[in-house]
Protein backbone atom coordinates (compact mmCIF):
# COMPACT_ATOMS: atom_id res chain seq x y z
CA UNK A 1 0.00 0.00 0.00
CA UNK A 2 1.52 3.31 -1.09
CA UNK A 3 -0.60 5.88 0.76
CA UNK A 4 -1.65 5.58 4.40
CA UNK A 5 -3.61 8.28 6.26
CA UNK A 6 -3.44 8.18 10.06
CA UNK A 7 -6.25 9.90 11.94
CA UNK A 8 -7.49 9.95 15.52
CA UNK A 9 -7.57 12.00 18.72
CA UNK A 10 -4.48 13.14 20.61
CA UNK A 11 -2.83 10.32 22.54
CA UNK A 12 -4.12 7.60 20.22
CA UNK A 13 -0.79 6.24 18.95
CA UNK A 14 -0.57 7.94 15.54
CA UNK A 15 3.00 9.17 15.95
CA UNK A 16 4.25 5.72 16.99
CA UNK A 17 2.73 4.04 13.94
CA UNK A 18 3.99 6.85 11.69
CA UNK A 19 7.53 6.35 13.03
CA UNK A 20 7.29 2.59 12.41
CA UNK A 21 6.14 3.18 8.85
CA UNK A 22 8.96 5.70 8.38
CA UNK A 23 11.43 3.00 9.43
CA UNK A 24 9.84 0.69 6.85
CA UNK A 25 10.55 3.10 3.99
CA UNK A 26 7.59 5.48 4.06
CA UNK A 27 7.93 9.23 3.90
CA UNK A 28 6.15 10.75 6.91
CA UNK A 29 4.14 13.92 6.19
CA UNK A 30 2.65 15.93 9.06
CA UNK A 31 -0.33 18.20 8.41
CA UNK A 32 -0.92 20.42 11.40
CA UNK A 33 -1.97 23.52 9.40
CA UNK A 34 -5.55 23.70 8.08
CA UNK A 35 -6.46 24.96 4.60
CA UNK A 36 -6.35 28.74 4.40
CA UNK A 37 -9.49 29.02 2.22
CA UNK A 38 -12.41 28.18 4.49
CA UNK A 39 -14.99 27.22 1.88
CA UNK A 40 -16.00 23.65 1.12
CA UNK A 41 -14.57 23.91 -2.38
CA UNK A 42 -11.30 25.37 -1.07
CA UNK A 43 -10.90 22.73 1.63
CA UNK A 44 -11.75 20.00 -0.89
CA UNK A 45 -9.08 21.18 -3.32
CA UNK A 46 -6.52 21.63 -0.53
CA UNK A 47 -6.72 18.03 0.69
CA UNK A 48 -7.07 16.60 -2.81
CA UNK A 49 -3.89 18.26 -4.04
CA UNK A 50 -1.98 17.29 -0.88
CA UNK A 51 -2.57 13.62 -1.57
CA UNK A 52 -2.15 13.76 -5.35
CA UNK A 53 1.19 15.53 -4.95
CA UNK A 54 2.47 12.35 -3.24
CA UNK A 55 0.58 9.76 -5.28
CA UNK A 56 3.71 8.18 -6.79
CA UNK A 57 5.52 7.77 -3.46
CA UNK A 58 5.18 5.58 -0.42
CA UNK A 59 3.87 8.11 2.07
CA UNK A 60 2.11 8.16 5.43
CA UNK A 61 0.13 11.24 6.45
CA UNK A 62 0.06 11.96 10.19
CA UNK A 63 -3.35 13.68 10.22
CA UNK A 64 -5.17 14.89 7.15
CA UNK A 65 -8.74 15.71 6.14
CA UNK A 66 -10.71 14.11 8.99
CA UNK A 67 -8.79 16.09 11.61
CA UNK A 68 -9.79 19.33 9.91
CA UNK A 69 -13.45 18.27 9.99
CA UNK A 70 -13.45 17.15 13.63
CA UNK A 71 -11.22 19.80 15.19
CA UNK A 72 -12.48 22.67 13.02
CA UNK A 73 -15.72 23.40 14.93
CA UNK A 74 -13.82 23.65 18.23
CA UNK A 75 -10.70 25.47 17.07
CA UNK A 76 -12.11 27.68 14.29
CA UNK A 77 -15.82 27.72 15.15
CA UNK A 78 -17.00 25.58 12.22
CA UNK A 79 -16.02 23.35 9.34
CA UNK A 80 -17.14 24.04 5.76
CA UNK A 81 -16.99 20.36 4.81
CA UNK A 82 -20.30 18.54 4.43
CA UNK A 83 -20.97 14.86 3.92
CA UNK A 84 -21.03 15.59 0.20
CA UNK A 85 -17.56 17.13 0.24
CA UNK A 86 -16.14 14.28 2.30
CA UNK A 87 -17.66 11.61 0.05
CA UNK A 88 -16.38 13.30 -3.10
CA UNK A 89 -12.90 13.78 -1.63
CA UNK A 90 -12.60 10.14 -0.63
CA UNK A 91 -13.56 9.02 -4.15
CA UNK A 92 -10.14 10.25 -5.23
CA UNK A 93 -8.37 8.67 -2.26
CA UNK A 94 -9.96 5.30 -3.00
CA UNK A 95 -8.90 5.52 -6.64
CA UNK A 96 -5.29 5.78 -5.41
CA UNK A 97 -5.88 2.85 -3.02
CA UNK A 98 -5.17 5.10 -0.06
CA UNK A 99 -6.07 3.58 3.29
CA UNK A 100 -7.47 5.66 6.15
CA UNK A 101 -6.47 4.28 9.58
CA UNK A 102 -8.31 5.67 12.60
CA UNK A 103 -6.20 5.27 15.73
CA UNK A 104 -8.70 4.82 18.54
CA UNK A 105 -7.76 3.16 21.84
CA UNK A 106 -10.41 2.93 24.61
CA UNK A 107 -11.67 6.34 25.74
CA UNK A 108 -10.17 6.10 29.22
CA UNK A 109 -6.72 5.28 27.81
CA UNK A 110 -6.83 8.13 25.27
CA UNK A 111 -8.04 10.54 27.96
CA UNK A 112 -5.18 9.65 30.32
CA UNK A 113 -2.65 10.14 27.51
CA UNK A 114 -4.18 13.50 26.63
CA UNK A 115 -4.20 14.67 30.25
CA UNK A 116 -0.47 13.97 30.58
CA UNK A 117 0.31 16.26 27.63
CA UNK A 118 -2.66 18.62 27.59
CA UNK A 119 -0.51 21.76 27.42
CA UNK A 120 0.94 20.62 24.07
CA UNK A 121 -2.35 19.49 22.53
CA UNK A 122 -4.76 21.31 20.24
CA UNK A 123 -7.75 21.19 22.63
CA UNK A 124 -7.35 22.10 26.28
CA UNK A 125 -10.65 21.12 27.95
CA UNK A 126 -11.99 17.66 28.76
CA UNK A 127 -15.35 18.46 27.17
CA UNK A 128 -13.63 19.30 23.88
CA UNK A 129 -11.50 16.17 24.04
CA UNK A 130 -14.67 14.11 24.50
CA UNK A 131 -16.22 15.75 21.42
CA UNK A 132 -13.12 14.89 19.40
CA UNK A 133 -13.16 11.29 20.58
CA UNK A 134 -16.87 10.90 19.80
CA UNK A 135 -16.28 12.47 16.40
CA UNK A 136 -13.81 9.77 15.46
CA UNK A 137 -16.11 7.06 16.82
CA UNK A 138 -18.85 8.41 14.55
CA UNK A 139 -16.46 8.45 11.58
CA UNK A 140 -15.42 4.87 12.24
CA UNK A 141 -18.76 3.23 12.90
CA UNK A 142 -21.47 5.40 11.32
CA UNK A 143 -19.97 6.25 7.94
CA UNK A 144 -19.99 3.41 5.45
CA UNK A 145 -16.31 3.65 4.59
CA UNK A 146 -13.49 1.13 4.56
CA UNK A 147 -11.61 2.70 7.45
CA UNK A 148 -9.28 0.50 9.51
CA UNK A 149 -9.19 0.84 13.30
CA UNK A 150 -5.91 0.67 15.21
CA UNK A 151 -6.07 0.16 18.98
CA UNK A 152 -2.57 0.06 20.44
CA UNK A 153 -3.86 -1.65 23.59
CA UNK A 154 -4.82 -4.64 21.43
CA UNK A 155 -2.37 -4.55 18.51
CA UNK A 156 1.42 -4.40 18.73
CA UNK A 157 2.35 -1.27 16.81
CA UNK A 158 5.22 -2.69 14.73
CA UNK A 159 3.21 -5.75 13.66
CA UNK A 160 0.30 -3.49 12.71
CA UNK A 161 2.61 -1.24 10.66
CA UNK A 162 4.06 -4.25 8.83
CA UNK A 163 0.56 -5.53 8.09
CA UNK A 164 -0.33 -2.19 6.50
CA UNK A 165 2.82 -2.30 4.36
CA UNK A 166 2.01 -5.81 3.19
CA UNK A 167 -1.46 -4.84 1.97
CA UNK A 168 -1.00 -4.78 -1.80
CA UNK A 169 -3.94 -3.02 -3.38
CA UNK A 170 -4.18 -1.57 -6.87
CA UNK A 171 -4.90 1.92 -8.09
CA UNK A 172 -7.47 2.71 -10.72
CA UNK A 173 -6.20 3.81 -14.15
CA UNK A 174 -5.14 7.44 -14.47
CA UNK A 175 -8.10 9.76 -14.76
CA UNK A 176 -10.53 7.32 -13.08
CA UNK A 177 -11.87 7.92 -9.57
CA UNK A 178 -14.24 6.13 -7.22
CA UNK A 179 -14.88 2.54 -6.29
CA UNK A 180 -12.50 -0.29 -7.15
CA UNK A 181 -15.54 -2.57 -7.70
CA UNK A 182 -18.24 -0.38 -9.24
CA UNK A 183 -21.73 -1.24 -10.29
CA UNK A 184 -21.91 1.96 -12.36
CA UNK A 185 -19.35 3.77 -14.53
CA UNK A 186 -20.32 7.44 -14.90
CA UNK A 187 -18.77 9.20 -17.91
CA UNK A 188 -18.60 12.98 -17.97
CA UNK A 189 -17.09 15.34 -20.58
CA UNK A 190 -13.58 16.61 -19.77
CA UNK A 191 -11.48 18.22 -17.10
CA UNK A 192 -10.32 21.79 -17.57
CA UNK A 193 -7.41 21.42 -15.13
CA UNK A 194 -4.04 19.74 -15.53
CA UNK A 195 -5.26 16.92 -13.31
CA UNK A 196 -7.22 14.66 -15.63
CA UNK A 197 -9.92 13.98 -13.05
CA UNK A 198 -13.72 14.05 -13.35
CA UNK A 199 -16.05 16.14 -11.19
CA UNK A 200 -13.17 18.10 -9.67
CA UNK A 201 -15.22 20.32 -7.37
CA UNK A 202 -18.03 20.23 -4.84
CA UNK A 203 -19.83 23.15 -6.48
CA UNK A 204 -21.78 23.56 -9.73
CA UNK A 205 -22.72 20.56 -11.82
CA UNK A 206 -20.47 18.21 -9.81
CA UNK A 207 -22.28 18.97 -6.56
CA UNK A 208 -25.65 18.94 -8.33
CA UNK A 209 -24.93 15.46 -9.73
CA UNK A 210 -23.79 14.17 -6.33
CA UNK A 211 -27.05 15.29 -4.73
CA UNK A 212 -29.16 13.86 -7.55
CA UNK A 213 -27.44 10.47 -7.53
CA UNK A 214 -27.62 10.06 -3.78
CA UNK A 215 -31.26 11.10 -3.79
CA UNK A 216 -31.83 8.40 -6.42
CA UNK A 217 -30.30 5.79 -4.11
CA UNK A 218 -26.77 5.44 -5.49
CA UNK A 219 -24.06 4.64 -2.93
CA UNK A 220 -20.42 5.67 -3.06
CA UNK A 221 -19.07 2.12 -3.11
CA UNK A 222 -20.91 1.32 -6.33
CA UNK A 223 -19.84 4.30 -8.47
CA UNK A 224 -16.73 5.09 -10.52
CA UNK A 225 -16.22 8.23 -12.62
CA UNK A 226 -14.19 9.10 -15.73
CA UNK A 227 -14.19 11.81 -18.40
CA UNK A 228 -14.81 11.15 -22.09
CA UNK A 229 -12.03 13.56 -23.12
CA UNK A 230 -8.60 14.34 -21.72
CA UNK A 231 -7.81 18.01 -20.93
CA UNK A 232 -6.31 18.36 -24.45
CA UNK A 233 -9.69 17.21 -25.87
CA UNK A 234 -8.43 13.84 -27.16
CA UNK A 235 -10.82 10.91 -26.58
CA UNK A 236 -9.93 8.66 -23.66
CA UNK A 237 -9.81 4.86 -23.92
CA UNK A 238 -13.13 4.34 -22.20
CA UNK A 239 -13.33 0.71 -23.33
CA UNK A 240 -10.16 -0.10 -21.38
CA UNK A 241 -11.67 1.44 -18.27
CA UNK A 242 -14.89 -0.52 -18.76
CA UNK A 243 -13.04 -3.84 -19.13
CA UNK A 244 -10.67 -3.02 -16.24
CA UNK A 245 -13.18 -4.37 -13.72
CA UNK A 246 -13.96 -8.03 -13.02
CA UNK A 247 -17.63 -7.35 -13.67
CA UNK A 248 -18.36 -4.76 -16.33
CA UNK A 249 -20.42 -1.92 -14.79
CA UNK A 250 -23.47 -0.22 -16.25
CA UNK A 251 -22.40 2.93 -18.10
CA UNK A 252 -24.11 6.26 -17.49
CA UNK A 253 -23.11 8.67 -20.28
CA UNK A 254 -23.62 12.31 -19.28
CA UNK A 255 -24.02 14.66 -22.23
CA UNK A 256 -23.57 14.47 -26.01
CA UNK A 257 -19.77 14.03 -25.95
CA UNK A 258 -19.89 11.01 -23.65
CA UNK A 259 -22.80 9.51 -25.55
CA UNK A 260 -21.06 9.91 -28.92
CA UNK A 261 -17.87 8.34 -27.60
CA UNK A 262 -19.80 5.34 -26.29
CA UNK A 263 -21.51 4.90 -29.67
CA UNK A 264 -18.19 5.14 -31.51
CA UNK A 265 -16.66 2.48 -29.23
CA UNK A 266 -19.79 0.29 -29.37
CA UNK A 267 -20.26 0.48 -25.61
CA UNK A 268 -23.77 0.06 -24.20
CA UNK A 269 -24.75 3.11 -22.19
CA UNK A 270 -27.67 4.76 -20.46
CA UNK A 271 -27.84 8.31 -21.83
CA UNK A 272 -28.46 11.38 -19.68
CA UNK A 273 -28.28 15.08 -20.32
CA UNK A 274 -25.17 16.61 -18.76
CA UNK A 275 -25.95 18.01 -15.28
CA UNK A 276 -24.75 21.47 -16.36
CA UNK A 277 -27.33 21.51 -19.17
CA UNK A 278 -30.11 20.18 -16.96
CA UNK A 279 -29.56 22.58 -14.07
CA UNK A 280 -29.40 25.49 -16.51
CA UNK A 281 -32.40 24.74 -18.72
CA UNK A 282 -34.56 22.32 -16.68
CA UNK A 283 -34.07 23.50 -13.13
CA UNK A 284 -37.75 22.91 -12.34
CA UNK A 285 -37.62 19.36 -13.66
CA UNK A 286 -34.88 18.15 -11.30
CA UNK A 287 -37.17 15.42 -9.96
CA UNK A 288 -37.44 13.97 -13.48
CA UNK A 289 -33.65 13.59 -13.65
CA UNK A 290 -33.56 11.95 -10.23
CA UNK A 291 -36.44 9.66 -11.16
CA UNK A 292 -34.64 8.48 -14.31
CA UNK A 293 -31.43 7.85 -12.35
CA UNK A 294 -33.38 5.79 -9.83
CA UNK A 295 -35.03 3.79 -12.62
CA UNK A 296 -31.65 2.92 -14.15
CA UNK A 297 -30.34 1.82 -10.78
CA UNK A 298 -33.35 -0.42 -10.14
CA UNK A 299 -33.04 -2.07 -13.57
CA UNK A 300 -29.25 -2.59 -13.49
CA UNK A 301 -27.78 -5.96 -12.46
Amino acid sequence: MKIIILEGPDGAGKSTIAADLGALGYRVVHHACPPSERTESGVFRHWLHRVYAHRKRKVVFDRLHLSDIIYGPMVRGSTPMTERGLDMLERYYEALDAQVVICLPPWRVALQNWLRSRDRQLVKHVADFNKVYRGYVDMLFRRRRNYVRYDYTRHYHLSFAKALVELHGTSLPDGVVGSQHPRFLVIGERSITRLNLPLLDTRGSSGWLYDAMHEAGYEEHEMTFVNALAPNKTPQLIERVWFHFNKTPTILALGAIAQRLCRDRCLPAESFEHPQFWKRFHVRQRKDYVRRLAQVRRNSP
